[in-house]
């Protein structure tokens, strides 16, 4: 991550605000600003925003798409489909991509600045059926963060149209705020969970975790993040591994690349500082007891902890950074 993020979550970890709306100073007067997040997974594109309430809404969908060539339809669309036109190409998205359109596909990069990745996070934009001047926060693995945030910049700071069902909608995404996964579920997290401890926020993806780590007092370690590569949950749904050995993998690479094995210690004090890991992603609970069984043989004492909305944890949580950060 660079610099500027890095003091950025320094400074706001434990800030709290409550803004439902912001506002931006435009030609003509004050125009509404929406916040829009987007987590465009390999597996889910998982969308966040506020409604006219100030309430946080949510929506998700299949990351799969394929080119709509005016196929005629013989059968509705589900909750979790979208027929949409970006920026004038036709495409299906979600789970009928499989069956309509052609050349189907998913996103089979890390990096979100590939076009699919550029076509999903509009995608998740067109789910919340906003229209107008947005605040678009998008997460990314952490070791990617300082190279993939100016390119998300450039692709996606102008404006877009989006058609569905023959409405057209004018997206004005006035600024990108670039999040860093695992890490960003710190501003979804219940404080009196992490407060005084040593806390890794680990988002188990399909092909690669990401480990953010707070200390006790809310600062960011670096030498306790940073992304695992291929150590993800394709093991065990396509390679045909066990998440017994999935979760053995993680406490084994996160030992020895992130040194976890080491107790972290106050450097004031010299008190060993109590730790936990909070686990993010689909897969967490499915994970977590394999984890905590994986940790509670190890040399400096782990608690593990499923996070109580790990499908959504850091897209909420850029969410809530985005507010924190205007």
């Amino acid at each position: 991550m660079n610099n500027k993020t890095l003091t950025i979550f320094i400074i706001n970890y434990k800030i709290d605000v409550d803004v439902s709306k912001m506002y931006s100073k435009m030609i003509g007067g004050w125009i509404d600003m929406h916040n829009v997040s987007v987590d465009a997974g390999r597996s889910e594109v998982k969308t966040a925003w506020l409604d006219e309430f100030g309430a946080i809404r949510t929506a998700k969908f299949l990351s799969m798409l394929s080119d709509d060539t005016g196929t005629k339809m013989h059968r509705d669309l589900g909750n979790e489909d979208y027929r949409l036109t970006i920026n004038g190409h036709k495409y299906f998205i979600g789970e009928i991509a499989n069956d309509c359109g052609s050349n189907s596909r998913g996103i089979t990069h890390d990096e979100k600045t590939h076009n699919e990745s550029i076509t999903m996070i509009l995608a998740g934009v067109a789910a919340t059926k906003l229209s107008g001047n947005i605040r678009l926060g998008v997460c990314v693995p952490l070791d990617n963060h300082a190279k993939e945030a100016p390119l998300l910049k450039a692709k996606l700071e102008r404006e877009h149209t989006i058609e569905e069902n023959g409405i057209k909608r004018r997206v004005n995404i006035v600024e990108v705020k670039v999040s860093a996964e695992g890490l960003v579920s710190a501003f979804h997290t219940p404080k009196t969970l992490v407060d005084g401890k040593l806390v890794g926020f680990v988002n188990v993806g399909s092909f690669k975790s990401n480990i953010g780590c707070l200390n006790h007092k809310g600062k960011y370690v670096d030498n306790r993040s940073g992304s695992l590569e291929r150590v993800g949950m394709n093991r065990v749904l396509e390679d045909g591994d066990s998440i017994e050995s999935l979760a053995t993998l993680i406490k084994t690479e996160m030992n020895r690349k992130l040194r976890w094995s080491e107790p972290y210690k106050d450097p004031r004090t010299k008190r060993t500082i109590p730790a936990i890991l909070v686990v993010c992603g689909g897969a967490a609970r499915d994970i977590a007891p394999y984890l905590s069984n994986e940790f509670s043989h190890h040399p400096y004492p782990i608690e593990i902890v499923p996070h109580e909305d790990a499908l959504f944890s850091d897209c909420i949580g850029t969410l809530k950074w985005m507010q924190k950060t205007r």
